[in-house]
């Protein structure tokens, strides 16, 4: 079944190719793509691992690549996203956009406040655990294993987070991203970036090393690589599907692999020199093997699923996010499901089951389809709304800011639930909210809800 799966991702990817005339970025083409390359890596290691897929599996893969590509088909018609032709004179320009010095150098030493104040949260935690004084990687593999495994310690050590961290955080993150934006759009322009720009960018990458995730390393190179093709497209109108573009992602995947295991080092994850054939298929083909896994052992539905909440592994940060801010009891609730997982053969690859394990298990096999085309609708659609709209501006284009920050979402689809996940997460709304105000104060000089429009003085 490995084989007939892989023959029928490669004929979605050619589809889909077609459909979309050679963009190889485009949503529909690039799911098919990532899933391609996942499982070629569980075709290599077949024999090592013992792999052996089932027909659950496939069925549920075909539903994804089905719900993309129908997608794909509904972004193309005009019906759905308006097509301008438009002379070359007046095409897509890019302008420049304006950010105050003062603004910068004010979101800068909110920046180190905060970080200062986290690595203060940080020995808090290690002292409350009984490990206090160990080095700062020490204290940030701490903070990541109990946020990650062991929440129900984490929550009984009762260690308050510092207010000025509560405070400066969700301010910091969502003018990091504002920064990153315009950064990138302005280097497109003038092929310069200011000093103080790449300060707030470094800062904000010693804020998520010091959080013990990679994640979000990997979401700021997304941005950027996402940003830069799209403009290209809008500026120059024949960008889409570029070779040369394509060489320099290569690069840019094999140099995001390097650094994604040399950070490992720097959080305190790394205790040796990893097996780097084994470390590259815990992170790609594995999630394949571990929903088949999941699928084969679990008593899922036709349709419908054992729960207590509806959708409650789908939409968990949602709920925890409420149940947090209702006070109700939420996760004692749930049953755990997932785990990290051994090959046949017993070796150990991982705890991830790409998007597909908390559809089915929630909504039983005929809720996948509805739930990975939400998924795909908005991938899809947005992508094209985005790439069509030729109206100059020298402010931030929200609807952009928001696909260049969750594209990263669509990449990690193969990997996890990461698109509901993040959608519903209280860190990620804080940022957009943030995000927004910031840009209707400072740019827009005005916020518009609805057909209600109001004014902004600075």
């Amino acid at each position: 079944m490995l084989y007939v799966l892989f023959v029928v991702t490669l004929f979605f990817l050619i589809l889909n190719y077609m459909i979309t005339r050679g963009d190889y970025l485009h949503p529909s083409t690039l799911f098919c793509e990532i899933f391609a390359v996942y499982e070629l890596i569980c075709i290599i290691g077949q024999s090592a691992y013992q792999i052996t897929l089932h027909s659950e599996t496939v069925f549920v893969m075909i539903c994804g690549f089905m719900a993309f590509t129908i997608g794909g088909i509904i972004s193309s018609k005009k019906k759905y996203v308006k097509d301008v032709n438009i002379p070359l004179k007046q095409q897509f320009q890019l302008e420049y956009i304006y950010v105050s010095n003062y603004f910068v150098y004010a979101l800068i030493a909110i920046q180190i406040v905060t970080d200062i104040f986290f690595v203060k949260y940080l020995k808090a935690i290690s002292a409350a655990w009984g490990s206090g004084g160990g080095s700062l990687s020490e204290m940030i593999n701490l903070y990541d294993t109990m946020t990650k495994f062991w929440t129900t310690t984490f929550d009984k050590l009762n260690v308050p987070v510092p207010m000025a961290y509560r405070i400066g955080n969700p301010i910091a993150t969502a003018g990091s991203w504002i920064i990153l934006y315009i950064m990138v759009n302005n280097f497109m322009i003038n092929k310069k970036i200011k000093l103080s720009h790449i300060v707030v960018i470094l800062l904000m990458c010693i804020s998520i090393l010091l959080n013990g995730s990679r994640s979000p390393l990997l979401r700021v190179i997304t941005f950027v690589v996402i940003m830069i093709y799209m403009l290209n497209y809008k500026k120059f109108r024949y960008r889409k599907g570029s070779f040369k573009f394509f060489l320099r992602l290569i690069f840019v995947v094999l140099g995001v692999s390097v650094l994604m295991i040399a950070v490992l080092s720097l959080i305190g994850r790394l205790g040796s020199m990893p097996n780097v054939w084994r470390y590259i298929f815990i992170y790609t083909g594995a999630p394949i093997v571990n929903l088949d896994n999941f699928l084969t052992s679990q008593p899922i539905k036709i349709i419908g699923g054992n729960t207590v909440f509806f959708g409650e592994h789908t939409f968990y940060n949602g709920y925890a996010y409420l149940a947090k801010i209702l006070k109700f009891s939420f996760a004692d609730k749930v049953k755990k499901i997932g785990g990290f997982v051994f090959s046949d053969n017993g070796i150990e690859i991982g705890n991830v089951y790409t998007t597909y394990n908390v559809f089915a298990y929630d909504f039983g096999y005929l809720g996948v389809f509805p739930l990975i085309f939400i998924v795909a609708l908005y991938y899809t659609v947005t992508y094209k709304k985005i790439l069509r709209d030729t109206k100059s501006t020298k402010t931030i284009d929200f609807k952009f800011f928001i696909y260049a920050y969750i594209f990263n979402d669509l990449i990690m689809l193969p990997f996890s639930n990461r698109f509901y996940s993040t959608i519903l997460d209280a860190p990620f709304i804080k940022t957009i909210v943030v995000a927004w105000i910031m840009k209707c104060i400072l740019f827009d000089k005005k916020a518009t809800i609805g057909k209600y429009r109001l004014k902004c003085k600075v």
